[in-house]
């Protein structure tokens, strides 16, 4: 089960308007007590002007010579109690989409299907002429749920994209997080062990100044755990 990581950020050098790019996407993640949700590495500022903020997923923009940067996407988060909580609740929405989409019978009310997806980073400041830009943020992390009575252990990769960066001397982009993977079983166990791939995206680095560079993201995060569903 392999989700595609983050691309590696790119460096545009042709803004021809000075202003903060826009905010990044929201996503939405599901989470179990205890599991934080890792955040990507915020954009190189340069110069006084503030970067954006970073949000529950996605780092901010950096600030460039005339303009802030851009903030991160927020996820939704949902938070259960526990696996069991989490599972119930996605086999709902999974049941109640069935019994409306394909019975015609709506039942009240309607568990929604559970999306998880992760955020966008937050866009760095254009620049003008003799100007300046802010680095990117790095996106959040996305997710991975796998339930099965039984699970037989596979390769999972769920790592963060590398912040892009500047050749000349402009500052770097955030690396983006690693993503949060959840394996919940039953009965039968989980067979085997897990291949996982959850690092973060590694910080854009300024070719010209240490101090121009990404922040790195934050490490995604791995629970497996035994759940009973309606048992």
């Amino acid at each position: 089960m392999n989700g595609a990581p983050g691309g590696t950020g790119t460096v545009n050098t042709s803004c021809s308007v000075g202003g903060s790019w826009g905010a990044g996407a929201g996503g939405q993640l599901a989470i179990v007590s205890g599991i934080s949700v890792p955040i990507g590495g915020a954009g190189a500022n340069h110069g006084a002007l503030a970067g954006g903020a970073g949000e529950p997923n996605a780092g901010g923009g950096g600030g460039g010579t005339y303009a802030n940067g851009a903030p991160g996407g927020s996820a939704t988060v949902y938070s259960f109690t526990n696996g069991n909580a989490l599972i119930t609740y996605a086999i709902q929405g999974i049941s109640d989409w069935w019994l409306s989409n394909v019975v015609g019978k709506t039942p009240s009310p309607v568990t929604p299907l559970l999306y998880v997806y992760g955020s966008g980073g937050g866009g760095g400041a254009g620049a003008s002429v003799n100007e300046y830009a802010g680095g990117g943020g790095g996106g959040g992390g996305g997710e991975v749920i796998a339930f099965g009575d039984t699970v037989i252990a596979g390769t999972i990769d769920a790592a963060g994209g590398n912040g892009g960066y500047d050749t000349g001397n402009g500052p770097g982009g955030g690396g983006g997080a690693g993503g949060i993977v959840l394996v919940f079983y039953g009965p039968g166990g989980l067979n085997g062990t897990m291949s996982l791939d959850l690092a973060a995206g590694g910080t854009g680095v300024s070719a010209s100044a240490p101090y121009w560079s990404g922040l790195a993201g934050q490490t995604g995060v791995y629970l497996a755990t035994s759940v009973t569903v309606n048992g």
